[in-house]
């Protein structure tokens, strides 16, 4: 079966069953898709977070980490952002 023919409520169990927390950023910097994992996700997120700017979804903090991966991304210096962070002993 090709992908395409997936209905979308498949591709997003398929995202939600998955043991990690995605997100997808588009060029514009706005957050077009988030999976929400059965075992809950480290930082929630929200439908209302759909459509904004990622910015505004980190506390302010964290911007500067935010705002290096989108310019690496932009720049050529890197095509993912995989990153582990240690949340109150949850990975």
């Amino acid at each position: 079966m090709n992908l395409k023919e997936l209905p979308v409520e498949t591709i997003e169990a398929i995202m939600d069953s998955l043991p990690v927390d995605l997100s997808f950023v588009d060029d514009k910097d706005t957050v077009k898709f988030f999976n929400t994992p059965k075992h809950g996700r480290i930082f929630p997120r929200t439908k209302m977070d759909l459509g904004r700017k990622v910015q505004n979804c980190h506390p302010p903090k964290s911007l500067p980490m935010v705002q290096k991966i989108l310019d690496d991304f932009r720049n050529g210096r890197r095509e993912s952002a995989k990153f582990w962070i240690n949340h109150h002993g949850r990975m």
